[in-house]
């Protein structure tokens, strides 16, 4: 078994994984009334108990809960908008490379926040469309770029069966209550050949192990699941998707922390020496973000 954050002897015996359905589960962190733990069968990680959907709902749109961050999240990818809009293009021909058959297509964002990532399908030639639970974030999309962007669920939308050749997923999948019933649903939607791509963080990181309790990613109630690329490949399988590659990467991690990190973990000196490692914690699949693509047969 992996390490994880802050470990401890305590059992959650009824902690239900949302990947595999076993109700064991040991503790690793302790936030009162919630746990983070780590279920005995297939090793995903998330908290227990997990919010009621009206809580969730609550937190979305709320000036207490997410409201300020999304705000905030927004004035911040105006001062750097095309660096924004650039990284998720790359993110787009990196998961149309795996779709079969012609491409481009009609591609399906989930999660969409403000239009960034729906912006860069489009500069790659996508007919793009979105789903977005805050309500804020999807005005945005819709009314500043044009975007048709449904406010609710991806389930809520009921996209017709097969009707898009690419989903995208930017650190989204970690915020639901259900992941595996929105990667069945993702499938659903994805014409046969169609491909997926998801970034989430990866609890398997240097960062994580070393960080613990501290990692800015262990964030309740809007980090609900944490995957390892071993967990994430088994979310594919278990909803009907076959996964094409799994990686890592510095992603959105808060770079100056990432360097002050792997130099403790590993005794270096100098910013240019964290630098030269990168590639081998990518190797080593250690890296704060994962980046997975699976595919429709």
């Amino acid at each position: 078994m992996p390490e994880h954050p802050q470990e401890s002897a305590a059992l959650l015996f009824e902690a239900q994984c949302a990947i595999c359905d076993s109700k064991g589960a040991d503790a690793l962190l302790d936030r009162g009334s919630h746990t983070l733990v780590r279920c005995w069968e297939c090793g995903h990680v998330f908290f227990w108990p997990l919010p009621t959907e009206q809580q969730l709902n609550e937190f979305y749109s709320s000036e207490q809960g997410y409201l300020p961050h999304i705000r905030w999240l927004w004035e911040d990818q105006q001062r750097r908008w095309e660096e924004v809009v650039e990284s998720k293009r790359h993110y787009v021909r990196q998961a149309a490379s795996e779709v079969f058959g012609e491409v481009p297509g009609r591609s399906l964002e989930v999660g969409c926040a403000h239009g960034a990532g729906l912006l860069g399908a489009k500069e790659e030639g996508w007919e793009p469309c979105g789903v977005e639970v805050c309500e804020e974030s999807a005005k945005v999309a819709r009314e500043k770029f044009g975007f048709p962007v449904f406010s609710g669920t991806l389930q809520q939308a009921r996209y017709p069966e097969g009707h898009f050749g690419l989903a995208l997923m930017f650190m989204t999948l970690e915020h639901f209550l259900d992941p595996l019933a929105v990667l069945r649903e993702v499938r659903r939607v994805l014409a046969p050949g169609g491909a997926l791509l998801v970034t989430t963080p990866n609890i398997e990181s240097t960062m994580a192990r070393r960080l613990k309790d501290k990692w800015e990613w262990i964030a309740y109630p809007n980090h609900l699941h944490y995957f390892a690329p071993a967990t994430i490949a088994r979310a594919f399988e278990r909803a009907g998707l076959e996964t094409a590659q799994v990686s890592t990467t510095t992603g959105d991690a808060n770079w100056d922390q990432l360097l002050t990190v792997i130099k403790e973990a590993l005794a270096l000196d100098a910013d240019e020496e964290v630098q030269q490692v990168v590639p081998a914690l990518a190797k080593l699949k250690r890296l704060p973000q994962l980046e997975a693509i699976a595919r429709k047969a």
